[in-house]
């Protein structure tokens, strides 16, 4: 996306400064971040189209701040995101991309990420860090819970799981507290949940075979099972997907999700925002046309195979 190939530069700084910093590493925890960031491209992880906002969002808050201010907040919010998902690929897939001795260099990226976050001199900041991260951490494990059961999951208990992406306020606070602009951080929160809304529904879809095969209970499958007999099986959750429109569906709520975030972007000042913004709609009904046609070629397809017997 344009909004992101615009900040090329902080994403590049970003990879630099990381690769720098682990090849300083012990011996031991340096191969492991080396072999961890070997199979993780930088463009390709924070600026792919699909990717979420995450190390733009600071910037966007403050475009005319210094670029090695920046940089050096951006790996931090980079250490402690990639600490996340290799925790998260230990809890949530222990046979399959789990890593767990990667734990261990894990937890010297969270310290050199905490150590940024802790030189921001403002007592506000430190108290909503914190809090962003219990928020993150309670959202992620109540949400691993709930995955792993058959049952009814409502739209509040889908946005409350959404907290989990609480991460991603931190960095925009800090730019707050350095900026002077502390009078805003309750724009933050409510900026974060929307795209945390918006981009977990959007994974839904994305990911709905591989969750029905893996057994997760995601929202977007405990709504299309509830509308089924109680007796359906994965089969059955699959077909009703391809015969309604459950996907485009879940993709109009994303871009509502989105255009909730928009007036919390622009009393942070975020110009930059509305383009990203325009573009991931635009990015949203495009995968919503496409998940259509596909699912009129599919039925269209028995008529034209019956016509052409006869």
């Amino acid at each position: 996306m344009r909004a992101y190939d615009d900040a090329s530069w902080l994403v590049d700084g970003v990879w630099e400064r990381l690769r720098a910093r682990v090849a300083a590493y012990p011996d031991e925890l340096r191969e492991l971040s080396e072999a961890w960031f070997a199979r993780v491209d930088g463009q390709g992880f924070f600026g792919a189209p699909d990717a979420a906002p995450l190390l733009f969002l600071p910037l966007w808050a403050d475009p005319q701040g210094d670029r090695d201010a920046h940089i050096a907040l951006g790996e931090a919010t980079a250490l402690a995101y990639f600490h996340v998902r290799v925790q998260d690929n230990v809890i949530d897939e222990p046979g399959g991309r789990a890593d767990p001795p990667l734990l261990l260099a894990a937890n010297a990226w969270l310290w050199d990420a905490l150590r940024v976050w802790s030189a921001v001199p403002h007592e506000g900041f430190q108290v909503a860090a914190r809090d962003a991260w219990l928020r993150f951490s309670a959202a992620t494990e109540a949400e691993r819970r709930q995955l792993g059961r058959r049952e009814a999951y409502p739209e509040a208990l889908f946005r409350a799981h959404a907290g989990k992406v609480a991460l991603a306020e931190i960095p925009v606070l800090a730019v707050l507290a350095r900026t002077g602009r502390w009078d805003l951080a309750a724009q933050v929160r409510p900026l974060v949940q929307a795209l945390g809304e918006a981009y977990g529904r959007m994974n839904d879809v994305a990911g709905h075979t591989r969750d029905l095969r893996a057994g997760m209970a995601t929202h977007l499958l405990a709504k299309v099972r509830a509308s089924l007999p109680a007796d359906a099986g994965d089969d059955d959750v699959l077909r009703a997907i391809a015969t309604a429109p459950w996907l485009e569906d879940a993709l109009a709520q994303a871009a509502e999700d989105h255009a909730a975030a928009t007036p919390h972007a622009a009393a942070l000042g975020m110009v930059a925002f509305v383009g990203y913004h325009e573009e991931r709609v635009a990015r949203l009904r495009a995968w919503q046309t496409r998940i259509s046609l596909l699912r009129l070629a599919s039925a269209l397809a028995p008529v034209a195979a019956s016509s052409g017997a006869t």
